[in-house]
């Protein structure tokens, strides 16, 4: 049997390796664009990605960094308690 522990931290690093994986598809999509100071902005200033991502047009990328934002916060609550 699977503990819940194990399940938790689970979902904790699958979070993190989603929402990580969504900050560098919206850096590299960010550098194509014509403004590619956006993605210096968006590394450097993380929470920014998917506003800066949205407003270029992106429509999946931000939404996936903010799903993966709430899964890694959720997960992060229910390991801390």
């Amino acid at each position: 049997m699977v503990s819940m522990d194990a399940v938790v931290l689970s979902v904790l690093v699958g979070g993190f390796a989603l929402l990580a994986t969504a900050q560098v598809a919206l850096v590299l999509a960010l550098v194509r664009r014509p403004r590619p100071w956006r993605a210096l902005v968006a590394f450097f200033v993380p929470p920014l990605a998917p506003f800066l991502g949205w407003e270029s047009g992106f429509r999946i990328w931000p939404a996936i960094w903010l799903v993966a934002l709430l899964l890694y916060a959720v997960a992060l609550m229910a390991a801390l308690l």
